[in-house]
This record gives C-alpha cells, structure tokens and sequence, in this order.
C-alpha cells in the first residue's frame, strides 16, 4: 500500500512540473513561421535562328539553386512535303541522323566537350545567369530534298549534389572549387 501511495505521489508531481513547463512555454514563445522553400531546378534554352542560321545558343538558370549544366547536340534529316524553302517544320519527318556539329572550342571557352559527346559549362550556374554561348554561330548543312534539323538538349543537376553529378554523369568530375573538369 505504501509503495502505490508513493508511486502516485511520484506521479502527481511530475504532471504537475510538466503542466506548469507546458503552460509557461506556451505564454513566453512566440510563434515561428516555416520559410522553408523547396529547391527548383529548371533551364531555358535560350538561341536564335533566321531560317537559315542557328545563332546565340546557351543555357538559362530559371530555378531558384545553383545547377551544373550539360548539353548534346542531336542533328536529323527531315523529309518535309515542300522541300524548296518554306516547309512547315511540323509537316516534317524525320528521314535519318545527319552530320553532327563540331564546335571549336578554344581553351579559354566555358564549355568543353567529353567522351559521352555532351557539353558541359565548367562552373556552376547561379539562379538567373545564363551561360556562355556554346554555339555562336552555325549555318547547317544543304542536301536536296532535306532540311537539316540541329536540336538542343539541355540537362541539369543540382549544385549542391557535388556526388550525384559524379555518379550520374560519369565522364566529368567536380573539383575542389565545384568545376566540372574531364574525367576521361
């Protein structure tokens, strides 16, 4: 009887300590709100073309983090009904693969091309920056009966997945200073 009498006193006692804690907490802090804000990793490609002419051709950060940046340049045949100039590209088919590009890139470029046949910027591209033209200028090839149809395809990863990028993208390393460089 002793035993359950002190067990209950034992008992008492700390709810009440917990009850005056709960209630003194409750009086003297103020609330927070969450700020948290999920991290966005999207990209516009941004280039030009006249009809004839592919110009300007880089890569906008429209996310909100920090992103590594890779880019393959896909080129196709397309057999279109009107081959004499003002074919709708809609129209179009894909008769085969064509030539692909080779861009010079000289040594002081942003870019540089690995083995896997994909771009990479070497930096990280901040939320609203836009890299450096890969493609300044390229004019595509002619064969009758075709128009040359050259694709850019962009792709990301998050900056801050230093280990994801060099898993996932298996042909590029990330330095020390968060560069990409060539593993191959």
């Amino acid at each position: 009887m002793r035993l359950k009498l002190a067990l209950i006193s034992f008992m008492t006692v700390i709810l009440a300590i917990s009850s005056v804690t709960l209630a003194y907490l409750s009086q003297t802090t103020d609330s927070l709100e969450n700020r948290f804000v999920p991290g966005k990793v999207d990209q516009t490609i941004h280039e030009s073309f006249d009809g004839t002419t592919k110009e300007h051709v880089s890569i906008k950060n429209t996310g909100n983090v920090e992103v590594y940046v890779r880019v393959v340049l896909a080129a196709n045949w397309l057999s279109c009904p009107d081959t004499e100039g003002s074919a709708v590209i809609s129209s179009c088919s894909v008769a085969g693969p064509a030539p692909l590009v080779q861009i010079e890139l000289n040594e002081t470029s942003s870019w540089f091309l690995a083995s896997d046949g994909f771009y990479y910027y070497k930096a990280l591209l901040l939320p609203g920056q836009t890299t450096s033209d890969l493609l300044e200028s390229f004019t595509p090839p002619t064969q009758r009966g075709y128009h040359y149809a050259l694709d850019v395809v962009s792709s990301t990863i998050q900056g801050d997945q230093a280990d994801l990028v060099s898993s996932k993208w298996i042909h590029v390393s990330v330095d020390g200073e968060g560069r990409l460089g060539r593993r191959d």
